[in-house]
């Protein structure tokens, strides 16, 4: 029965991100499912009906962080800098008003999780191999993502947004400790070489707050 079940419920999940949609082929939904890791894919199974929904807010969020990179807002960088930081709370955002805080979260965990998968293979995210410090500063952006979410629920887009820019700006998420050449940095300040990091989950990396302007 329980077999049977899950089979049931993968069914369904593919009958959600396969079906026809303008914008939305086959086949590209097929290889973005397929490339996701193991825990993504365990949140779409056991979240059939609200996949597809996560899935186009996902790329939207996409979109957004992208045309705001190109504009240099907050920042550039995606990879444990400010836009990353934005990137985060502004899709948990997106996500708690459409499917709910606790839905939103668990699948920030599970991408969370899937970057650990992504370290243990030696796979990237944003051309970085993932680290623990990475995987905080996301977990911890979630949160003020998803709260922005829910006092914004009846709130349009821009005004999600704003407000995560808001939070960015006045220093309440948090980002990748790092000098002016954007090499990451340990708590004394000095760059860490790359074969500090090199194969380590746990690296020295640290996080500060996301109006840090010590080493810019």
């Amino acid at each position: 029965m329980k077999h049977l079940k899950h089979s049931f419920k993968l069914i369904l999940l593919l009958s959600v991100l396969l079906s026809p949609k303008k914008g939305w082929s086959q086949n590209s939904l097929f290889k973005s499912f397929v490339g996701v890791s193991f825990a993504e894919k365990g949140w779409v199974v056991k979240h059939p009906f609200i996949a597809k929904k996560a899935w186009k807010i996902t790329v939207r969020v996409r979109f957004v962080t992208d045309s705001l990179k190109q504009r240099g807002i907050p920042d550039q960088d995606d990879s444990g800098g400010k836009l990353d930081a934005f990137r985060h709370a502004f899709w948990m955002a997106s996500l708690t008003k459409a499917i709910g805080a606790r839905r939103a979260l668990s699948l920030g965990r599970a991408h969370e999780k899937g970057n650990y998968q992504d370290f243990k293979h030696r796979r990237y995210e944003e051309g970085d191999i993932p680290d623990k410090p990475a995987g905080d500063m996301d977990l911890y952006n979630n949160v003020i993502g998803s709260v922005i979410g829910i006092e914004l629920k009846k709130s349009d887009e821009k005004s999600v947004i704003d407000a995560v820019l808001a939070e960015i700006h006045a220093g309440k998420m948090k980002i990748i400790l790092k000098d002016a050449q954007g090499i990451s940095c340990d708590s004394e300040m000095q760059p860490i070489p790359a074969s500090a990091m090199k194969g380590k989950w746990d690296t020295p990396r640290v996080l500060v707050a996301s109006d840090f302007k010590g080493l810019k």
